[in-house]
């Protein structure tokens, strides 16, 4: 009984997470095919577990959207070589 007298005295305060904002990001640009990952699972997840919604689904696509103009904003650069592929990158 004390404890809960103790906990109820305790002011509750919830702190931002950044790692959060991350792992949602990733999440919803998984589920809209803009970055390699294992879809089928993030899809399944989000269908059996949170329950995606057709309110949902249009957010991905609103999201999705965002992406194209971005990508269509962007100037063309020159594609940059991956460093590892080169034998000279190694020492």
């Amino acid at each position: 009984m004390l404890a809960l007298a103790l906990l109820a005295a305790i002011p509750l305060s919830f702190h931002y997470d950044a790692s959060e904002f991350t792992n949602t990001v990733y999440h919803v640009t998984c589920l809209t095919n803009r970055v390699p990952c294992t879809n089928s699972v993030f899809t399944r997840f989000w269908n059996s577990e949170l329950h995606l919604t057709p309110a949902d689904t249009s957010q991905l696509d609103a999201w999705l959207e965002i992406f194209r103009k971005i990508e269509n904003a962007a100037p063309a650069s020159p594609s940059a070589p991956l460093l590892p592929n080169y034998l000279s990158f190694y020492p």
